[in-house]
């Protein structure tokens, strides 16, 4: 939940699902976005949007693309 929440704890969901979890993005992997990209690739896309995001001083409310 550490996706969430900055617990740091990144398997905990602390009993809502809706939290954002490791699980969820391992699940990821699978989709055919993903293409077989491995759990390392996912984070690495993630932490390049959230980059572009916050460099454009829109992490509140981003554009629908980069």
């Amino acid at each position: 939940m550490c996706y969430t929440c900055g617990c740091k704890m990144p398997y905990a969901d602390h009993g809502d699902a809706r939290n954002l979890v490791e699980r969820n993005l391992e699940d990821s992997t699978m989709t055919k976005a993903a293409g077989g990209a491995d759990i390392e690739k996912v984070k690495q896309n993630i932490e390049e949007l959230i980059q572009l995001q916050k460099a454009a001083g829109e992490l509140a409310k981003p554009k629908e693309q980069y």
